[in-house]
């Protein structure tokens, strides 16, 4: 009786907070950004009676607050929980999961900006032009094509960051559901991530099928082709620097943490060898190798 008063009493704390959080997101977007996470590590503790009376109180509270914020904010955040607790729940796998997570968050996020784009709220000559100025001013002569390139590929920007706040999500929300209960596995450690053929293969494909609804939607295939190379080239080069911090893994920590200060400051350099190296793990698995080398 005591433990269900206890669980009632913290999911009333925890509405409180959570519409705290919320509130305060419109200030800053780390309260954004972990809105999605409390609500999801909340989720995963609590039965149906608390679930219900956290959900019906956040909802109530921030309506209150701010109700705009909440229908825009909020609701998306209880959705991105409910899928991933589903996930957790069926024990998906950890890449399948990190896949379905960001499939369907980036289509959101590249809906939404479609959205603005299209209703005129962004306009990239301005853009371009105030940024060319704001160059001139440092003494910097910059090539106007060179930053429309780079304003073109925001798409593949996003798309990239939601991967990884996708991952440090499910990272920390894993974590926490394991040390409150070891039914729940851990995620497994990041450099045994790796992009495998197949995966190449279902990026062609989606690729493939955007490059034909933007065809019939009369879309600029340039634009399409060149946010495709940029996630491509930034995932093997994220997959070359798991490559290297899988070998690193099996030195000290002060020999790691040196190995990617340095990593650090020659990424901008050498980021193209990290993409090359990540397509050769592609094709040949080296840490299956290594692996069995060991043995």
């Amino acid at each position: 009786m005591i433990e269900k008063s206890n669980k009632k009493n913290d999911a009333l704390l925890f509405a409180i907070i959570s519409s705290i959080v919320l509130f305060l997101s419109q200030y800053l977007l780390v309260f954004s950004l972990s809105i999605p996470i409390l609500m999801t590590i909340k989720l995963g503790m609590y039965d149906k009676k608390e679930t219900f009376i956290y959900l019906f109180l956040t909802g109530l509270f921030s309506s209150i607050l701010d109700l705009s914020l909440t229908l825009i904010v909020l609701s998306p955040s209880l959705i991105f929980s409910l899928l991933i607790i589903f996930l957790i729940r069926r024990d998906i796998e950890d890449k399948t999961s990190l896949f379905i997570l960001t499939s369907l968050t980036s289509i959101f996020i590249l809906t939404l900006l479609g959205y603005i784009y299209s209703k005129g709220y962004i306009d990239f000559k301005i853009i371009v032009g105030e940024l060319s100025k704001a160059f001139e001013s440092e003494g910097v002569e910059l090539d106007e094509i060179f930053i429309v390139n780079a304003l073109r590929t925001i798409p593949a920007m996003c798309v990239i960051l939601n991967l990884i706040y996708n991952f440090i999500c499910l990272k920390l929300i894993r974590n926490y559901l394991n040390y409150r209960d070891d039914k729940i596995r851990d995620l497994i450690s990041i450099n045994r991530f790796r992009l495998e053929i197949k995966d190449i293969i279902i990026l062609f494909i989606i690729f493939l099928l955007i490059s034909t609804f933007a065809y019939f939607l009369g879309l600029d295939f340039e634009i399409i082709k060149l946010n495709a190379l940029s996630v491509t080239m930034s995932l093997l080069q994220i997959n070359g620097l798991l490559l290297l911090d899988y070998f690193s893994a099996k030195k000290s920590k002060l020999t790691r943490f040196i190995n990617w200060v340095l990593i650090f400051f020659v990424f901008a350099i050498l980021s193209d060898v990290f993409a090359v190296i990540g397509a050769i793990d592609v094709v040949f698995n080296i840490r299956e190798k290594v692996r069995q080398y060991e043995r």
